[in-house]
């Protein structure tokens, strides 16, 4: 969300996330789009995981073209919590001329928890306090393996080609 409306940001990385805003922007004044928050869903009796429908023309599509950000989006597509087809409803939202700000990188077996290398796959973790479910993320071993050490190497790629250089 910063990214769309600080022009002050020129690059950013989104891992697993959603560029559907949750709000509508109207000044000062946000208001919930429809069937947001996602709803939750029950999976084998066991894992829970949110489900989210944002393929509705209504639904409002961050601007993260506005300033000229430039965007790497990290996706995973074993991700349960957030499906890799929501993120490409999400894409054809986009102006087609503006579509080149933002480089996205799918990952096969990836699971949403896409961590810096050598780190662990957490397939499902216990939300307790608020939630108090088990969350399924996804991911398979290797597939999520090869994403941390790609997508790491590529992040700081991104940033270091697009964020300002400082002297210290």
């Amino acid at each position: 969300m910063l990214a769309s409306f600080c022009p002050k940001v020129k690059a950013t990385v989104s891992v697993n996330g959603s560029l559907f805003a949750p709000i509508k922007d109207q000044g000062l004044k946000r208001q919930f789009i429809p069937g947001y928050p996602p709803k939750i869903k029950v999976i084998d009796d066991v894992y829970f995981s949110s489900t989210i429908d944002f393929n509705g023309d209504d639904v409002p599509v961050l601007p993260v073209w506005r300033h000229g950000v430039k965007i790497l989006s990290i996706i995973a597509e074993d991700d349960v919590a957030l499906p890799s087809s929501v993120y490409k409803e999400m894409e054809m939202k986009i102006p087609v001329d503006k579509r080149h700000t933002i480089q996205s990188v799918f990952y096969p077996g990836a699971g949403h928890l896409i961590e810096p290398p050598y780190t662990p796959l957490c397939r499902a973790c216990y939300l307790d306090e608020q939630f108090e479910i088990l969350m399924l993320w996804g991911g398979e071993t290797e597939g999520h393996a090869v994403a941390q050490e790609d997508s790491w190497r590529r992040i700081l790629e991104h940033l270091n080609k697009y964020l300002p250089k400082t002297s210290t």
